[in-house]
């Protein structure tokens, strides 16, 4: 039998349980996934699983951009500037791209995750150098958001 849960059910249980009387609130209120069942189940899980694949590629397209802008304003010639601004982008995507974490076993998660995160941070610290401070922490804000939701949903940032 499959059961049924609400916001108001675990509400009630939970919070109101604690401040009448009980002395510790239940970690189910604070687990994401607890409460993603709660709302709507399946389809509010595959609806924010859209939603982040979204914020995935404003990331990813925030980090391109960033990476070019700090390559564009890195060269000193008109040529230097477009090659930089080309050649930057292409070296990071290759770096990324070009390592397999999945050989590395139980920690190869972590270690995509440690990736992801330096490369979105260095090219929002590019961004910040270069003058465009809205757009670094833009960018920064689109990467934390990204990856919690990563892991709020239960995903993963590697796929086998």
């Amino acid at each position: 039998m499959r059961s049924t849960w609400t916001v108001a059910s675990l509400f009630e249980r939970d919070v109101v349980g604690a401040v009448s009387g009980s002395t510790t609130i239940s970690p189910r209120i604070l687990n994401p996934a607890i409460v993603l069942k709660a709302i709507n189940g399946e389809a509010m899980r595959h609806t924010l699983l859209q939603i982040n694949l979204a914020l995935r590629a404003l990331m990813e397209f925030g980090i391109v951009l960033g990476i070019a802008w700090w390559g564009y304003h890195v060269g000193t010639t008109a040529v230097s500037k477009i090659l930089t601004a080309i050649g930057a982008p292409a070296v990071a995507f290759s770096l990324w791209g070009f390592i397999d974490f999945h050989q590395v076993g139980r920690i190869a998660e972590p270690l995509r995750l440690i990736q992801e995160l330096l490369i979105s941070g260095l090219a929002a610290v590019a961004l910040l150098n270069t003058g465009q401070p809205i757009f670094g922490w833009t960018l920064v804000a689109l990467s934390i958001i990204h990856h919690v939701m990563v892991y709020a949903l239960g995903d993963k940032l590697l796929k086998r």
